[in-house]
C-alpha cells in the first residue's frame, strides 16, 4: 500500500532505526545509495533513457543529457526511489530528510508518465525549501 511505502522509506531515512531499534544497518543504506555503473549517467537500455542507478533503486540529480527524471531535476545524489509501471513512485531524500510517495489509477504513455512524474517531484520539492 502507499502507507507501507512510506513507512519503508521513513526506516530509511532513519539510518535503519525503528521503535529505538537498529533494523538495518546504516552502512546497508549507504550502499543502496552508491552508483552501481561507473558512469552515472549511462544509457539504460530497458528504459532507453540516462539513468543513474544505485543498487536495486534510482539516484536523483538529472543524469548528463537527461530530460526528465522522475524524482524532479532538483533532487540531489542522496535522493532515491523506485517507479513502477507509469503508474506510481516512491523516492526519500536523505538531505531533506523528506518521503514522496504518489500511486495513480491510470497509465500514460511513458513519456507523458515521465512527465508528469517530474512535474509532481518538483512541485512538492519546491514546496518544501
Amino acid at each position: 500500500t502507499i502507507y507501507d511505502h512510506a513507512l519503508f522509506y521513513q526506516l530509511l531515512l532513519q539510518q535503519g532505526v525503528w521503535n529505538n531499534r537498529q533494523v538495518l544497518r546504516p552502512e546497508v543504506i549507504d550502499l543502496l545509495i552508491t552508483p552501481s555503473n561507473p558512469d552515472p549517467g549511462q544509457m539504460d537500455l530497458v528504459l532507453q533513457r540516462r539513468s543513474r542507478w544505485a543498487h536495486g533503486v534510482s539516484v536523483g540529480g538529472p543524469p548528463p543529457g537527461s530530460y526528465v527524471t522522475f524524482m524532479g531535476r532538483s533532487s540531489g545524489p542522496h535522493t532515491f526511489g523506485h517507479g513502477g509501471m507509469r503508474s506510481h513512485a516512491a523516492w526519500g531524500d536523505l538531505d531533506r530528510q523528506l518521503i514522496c510517495v504518489y500511486f495513480t489509477n491510470g497509465l500514460l504513455n511513458t513519456a507523458t508518465s515521465d512527465r508528469r512524474s517530474q512535474e509532481m517531484s518538483e512541485a512538492v520539492l519546491a514546496a518544501c525549501v
